[in-house]
């Protein structure tokens, strides 16, 4: 039944897609293949080595087919009732090419020093390849200052490539280059495969939207392929890399390939977090929900732990954790009031569910569609200026009602908005 589930369950994902196949970056398009990932391939591997009930797994698919109905019909409904809405993007004057170049290199230069500053605290480059297994360690204490580094470091990337796409000045494309070979080496020294793919992400969505459109046939293209194929092998080397050793991955770099390939359904099982819809799905199906407590803790996380020792964690996906483990948890409990400190992060559904049952997925869903149409909408409607194209992506690639990853889009999106207001005194507005 597993089988017959996951096929039928990937035909409504790919044909989703299909629908959504005229922008490749559309909400319906991005949602469905990125949905497709996480929830169809590793968890027939999981079901099939853990005992697993029969009516637990129809819970996980009916869930996922539900959700997939909810947020498609969200999408539809907002596209439909919007084609007459329209948003323009305005600067506070009109600035020359060479504006956008200065500012973008000045802003990586800012940027790169504050990179710099964070690698010499945390040992230098060196200490830190040699020790990347204890990164969280390493990193404690430099949340903001990566934040603010890496955004600074993402804009000058940003900015610089536009003044390139516009003029197609090979100047423009070396400083492009220097600044974007020098960011994704500040992004990936920690060992963090998150932010760099993210990078490498907006730097095609800008390419995308502002140069040449990418259609959906073109990505079978053998230069296509072996673009996808070099970033799903990134994708497999990172997490080695954190867990490796210096002997291992610095020394005998030849490892990383036959670790990937002996691995290869890593690529799977990190985009999945099927063990723990399983267990919130059969979990909130005997206990009471949480009905929106968890979404208190969003406000607190502006306060410092050092003035505020009970503050509950970020990343809710700690409860879910606990719980997994036998612990009793409520949904407002101090991060140090935990018996383990690592997470498995809600999904979509699972954080929906947890809060509000199944009307939480169907309400929750149709709304998480209608949010992504509306962000996309601006973007198009503003001929997709950066600050729109990073908070898009921070939207629909990251976005879902958690409280981690609803807290992180707030606080990510909100500095890419601060730096470009002061940069560029930019208003978006409606037209009536």
């Amino acid at each position: 039944m597993v089988t017959l589930y996951s096929i039928l369950l990937s035909f409504c994902y790919f044909l989703g897609a299909y629908l959504g196949r005229k922008d490749i970056f559309s909400p319906r398009f991005v949602f469905n293949i990125f949905a497709w990932l996480k929830n169809v391939p590793y968890v027939i591997e999981y079901i099939s080595v853990n005992r697993i009930s029969e009516d637990s797994i129809e819970t996980y698919f009916l869930f996922k087919f539900i959700s997939f109905i909810c947020v498609n019909i969200g999408i539809t409904v907002y596209e439909r009732n919007s084609s007459k809405k329209k948003y323009v993007y305005h600067e506070n004057k009109k600035r020359a090419n060479s504006a956008y170049l200065r500012t973008g290199i000045v802003v990586a230069i800012i940027g790169f020093v504050v990179k710099v500053k964070t690698i010499l605290e945390g040992g230098g480059v060196f200490y830190i390849l040699s020790h990347i297994q204890a990164r969280k360690e390493i990193m404690a204490g430099q949340y903001y200052n990566e934040l603010f580094a890496n955004s600074l470091l993402t804009c000058g990337v940003l900015l610089t490539l536009l003044c390139y796409l516009r003029e197609k000045n090979k100047k423009h494309f070396y400083t492009f280059l220097l600044i974007f070979s020098m960011t994704i080496f500040g992004l990936i020294v920690f060992g963090a495969r998150r932010p760099a793919m993210m990078l490498l992400l907006q730097v095609v969505m800008l390419y995308h939207f502002i140069s040449s459109k990418i259609n959906f046939l073109s990505l079978f293209s053998i230069k296509s392929l072996m673009t996808i194929s070099g970033i799903a092998l990134f994708v497999l080397l990172m997490p080695m890399l954190r867990s490796g050793s210096e002997t291992d991955y610095i020394n005998n770099p030849t490892k990383w390939v036959e670790g990937a390939f002996d691995n290869a359904n890593t690529l799977f099982r990190e985009f999945s977090y099927c063990d723990g819809d399983l267990f919130a799905f059969d979990y909130f199906k005997n206990h009471d929900c949480w009905y929106g407590a968890s979404y208190l803790n969003i406000p607190l996380q502006v306060i410092p732990r050092s003035l505020y020792p009970q503050k509950p964690p970020m990343d809710d996906g700690m409860y879910l954790l606990n719980m997994m483990y036998g612990e009793t948890v409520t949904p407002n409990m101090a991060t140090a009031d935990l018996q383990f400190q690592t997470s498995v992060p809600f999904t979509l559904e699972s954080s929906l569910y947890s809060n509000f049952g199944l009307l939480g997925i169907i309400l929750g869903s149709l709304l998480v569609g209608v949010f992504y149409q509306y962000v996309y909408k601006v973007l198009i409607s503003c001929h997709c200026p950066i600050v729109m194209i990073l908070i898009y992506q921070e939207i629909i690639f990251v976005f879902v009602p958690s409280v981690l990853h609803a807290t992180s889009a707030m606080i990510i999106c909100g500095v890419y908005w601060i730096i470009f207001k002061v940069l560029f005194r930019f208003k978006i507005s409606r037209l009536r």
